[in-house]
């Protein structure tokens, strides 16, 4: 575990309670007020694709996943991708 910092207080959870940006790709188009209750940092959607992402840790992630499925939703991808520095602690 990274040592513990006023910072970024989540250097003090284990890494799978840690959150981490997800770009999340649907087939088609999706309302966005079907996943209005996640926390999206952006959302797009078209005729073919709907993109977003969002900041989750392990169970939200999971949480985002049953709804996808919940409303048949065509997963296309999940994939973790960086935080900007400021985000990580970082200056």
């Amino acid at each position: 575990m990274s040592e513990a910092s006023p910072d970024n207080p989540q250097k003090n959870l284990p890494s799978t309670a840690q959150r981490r940006r997800f770009r999340i790709e649907l087939r088609g188009p999706v309302d966005k007020g079907w996943l209005a209750a996640f926390d999206l940092l952006s959302f797009t959607s078209s005729a073919t694709v709907t993109v977003f992402e969002t900041l989750a840790d392990q169970s939200a992630l999971r949480g985002i996943l049953n709804r996808v499925w919940d409303l048949n939703l065509d997963l296309m991808s999940v994939v973790e991708s960086e935080l900007p520095a400021i985000m990580n602690g970082d200056q």
